[in-house]
């Protein structure tokens, strides 16, 4: 049912209205101070809020200025650490080239310490320099080696008294030629290419372009090290296999296996492992700054940096990323899928095994690139002529060589691209069952202009090569 409201009625409804709507602004208009007052603590509030906000946000802007400039400070002391053995290495203070520290710490007034370690490590020394301020530490490491002998910055020397180097079409050369006779010619071209005479030079040349003792020495000391460790009673009988379930072996300094060792799936770091029989390195492996002494060595995959290889037989470097040293008295046959670094070193002695055969060599596969240094040297001349000797480096065709590549036997090279020093007795290579004998075929050669660590066999003064850094 419906229901009409009468006219007075309504009227009756708008004035109560009126009245309460009256009441309310009576009622505010009557406490405006108490909600002025209300506002301003509302904005005291806010403002202590902010400015505490302000406050902290200050105080951890300040702290991480204070420790962006320690560390910074503790860098600049790790930088001055590797100044300093420098200079030590080079003879400063009544120092050598050979001087050998696990812990040298020299405070620098009072704004820090440095703390050194200086250790022999196969053809270089590795250097680590801390920087110390306060509760900061930055490490900086490094190999230190000397700088490129001046003789071999031609681009080749020939030490052979073959005579004469005969550029084939495609090659080209772009530096330097040492000769011990002879002249550089272009193809069959019976004449000297001309002008060669400002680039090419005619002078005896040693085997060596230096004293191989050094290395000669570290080779038989790591073979006697193989040798005494069988004996020693903390060693662990039969083959071992190392992975990340038992690392807890490494703790021995250092792990000898009187066996084979296989490893797999685990990080090295700083290790020391010598085997009786032969090392392999697997897929999942990281090794830092580790030493391998062994018999025989083969390394499938990986990564390898800072590391030192010794083995007494075959080398075989399959596959896996490395910057490390490798010393062999045998071969090392490097595979297609093995990659290097700037700071890799090879080096081989070739032994003469019996009356006509003569072992050793380092051989690179085609179409590969490689960083480093490769040195390939004989114990004794062997000047029997019925010995069997063959190429002492063999870097295979298409490939690309940034370093050195030293010996005093044969170099076997064809369709390269070098830059690079190659010294060598003479240059053979092989092309449609013709053999040739310096003759360069399609090599693509200029000087060494990369900065290298060379090993502690080139000239003075003495320098490091860092290889890692960071806090």
């Amino acid at each position: 049912m419906l229901k009409f409201i009468s006219h007075n009625t309504k009227s009756k409804i708008i004035n109560h209205k009126s009245k309460i709507i009256s009441h309310s602004l009576t009622f505010f208009k009557g406490n405006s101070s108490g909600y002025s007052l209300y506002l301003v603590l509302i904005v005291l509030v806010i403002a202590g809020v902010l400015f505490s906000i302000t406050l902290k946000s200050s105080l951890v802007a300040h702290v991480f200025s204070v420790r962006h400039v320690q560390s910074l400070q503790a860098k600049l002391l790790a930088h001055s650490g590797i100044a300093r053995a420098e200079y030590f290495l080079n003879g400063g203070d009544g120092h050598d080239l050979f001087w050998e520290t696990d812990r040298f710490e020299e405070k620098v007034e009072d704004f820090g310490n440095i703390i050194l370690s200086c250790i022999q490590f196969g053809a270089f020394v590795k250097v680590t320099s801390i920087g110390k301020r306060l509760k900061k530490e930055y490490v900086l490491e490094g190999l230190m080696g000397r700088d490129v002998p001046k003789n071999i910055s031609p681009v080749i020397t020939l030490t052979g008294h073959v005579g004469g180097l005969v550029l084939a079409k495609g090659t080209t050369i772009n530096g330097n030629v040492v000769l011990h006779h002879g002249t550089v010619k272009r193809g069959s071209n019976k004449s000297p290419i001309p002008n060669s005479h400002t680039w090419v030079k005619q002078q005896e040349s040693p085997p060596l372009p230096f004293d191989i003792q050094n290395i000669k020495s570290f080779m038989e000391s790591s073979k006697n090290k193989i040798s005494s460790s069988m004996t020693d009673k903390k060693a662990l009988q039969g083959n071992m296999y190392l992975s990340k379930n038992n690392d807890s072996i490494l703790a021995k300094v250092p792990l000898i296996i009187n066996g084979n060792c296989d490893i797999t799936d685990i990080i090295i770091t700083n290790a020391s492992i010598i085997a009786s029989g032969e090392v392999t390195i697997r897929s999942n492996v990281i090794c830092k700054g580790s030493m391998f002494l062994c018999n025989k060595l083969a390394i499938n995959d990986g990564t390898t940096y800072e590391c030192l290889f010794f083995s007494n037989s075959t080398q075989n470097i399959k596959g896996g990323k490395h910057s490390s040293q490798f010393f062999c008295n045998d071969s090392i046959i490097i595979g297609n899928k093995a990659k290097f670094d700037i700071m890799s070193l090879w080096v081989s002695n070739r032994v003469q095994n019996s009356d006509t055969t003569l072992t050793g060599g380092i051989i690179f596969p085609e179409n590969r690139i490689f960083n480093g240094h490769a040195i390939c040297y004989t114990d004794s001349i062997v000047d029997k002529s019925n010995v069997r000797v063959g190429p002492a480096i063999v870097l295979g065709q298409g490939s690309t060589f940034n370093g050195c590549l030293i010996t005093d036997g044969d170099i076997n090279i064809k369709r390269i691209i070098a830059n690079t020093h190659i010294w060598a007795r003479s240059i053979v290579a092989v092309e449609d069952k013709m053999s040739y004998k310096n003759w360069l075929l399609g090599c693509k050669l200029k000087a060494l202009d990369k900065d290298i660590p060379f090993p502690l066999l080139g000239d003075l003064p003495a320098k490091v090569s860092l290889l890692y850094q960071g806090s």
